[in-house]
């Protein structure tokens, strides 16, 4: 995707958000002109809740709106979380 605002207006949920494919994915979204809403498990043992202000911040860097969440499986009314997309 190149840079500009081909995505000006819209909201990308992107799930991963913290590192990876899915930090990438959200840093190309955000360049392209789209608002984030970036999703990443939270959990004890899993460093992406330190993970995810830095990459919050960088995508802020981009002049997008940003917000991050923190996803648990240990509280969801159907039980865990089995698959995301």
């Amino acid at each position: 995707m190149a840079d500009g605002q081909t995505l000006s207006g819209k909201v990308a949920l992107v799930s991963g958000a913290a590192r990876g494919i899915g930090r990438s994915s959200a840093m190309a979204l955000a360049r392209a002109g789209a608002t984030i809403v970036g999703a990443d498990i939270a959990g004890p043992v899993d460093t992406s809740l330190e993970v995810a202000p830095a990459t919050a911040a960088e995508l802020e860097e981009t002049g997008r709106q940003v917000s991050a969440l923190g996803v648990s499986n240990s509280n969801w009314l159907f039980g865990c979380i089995s698959l995301t997309v």
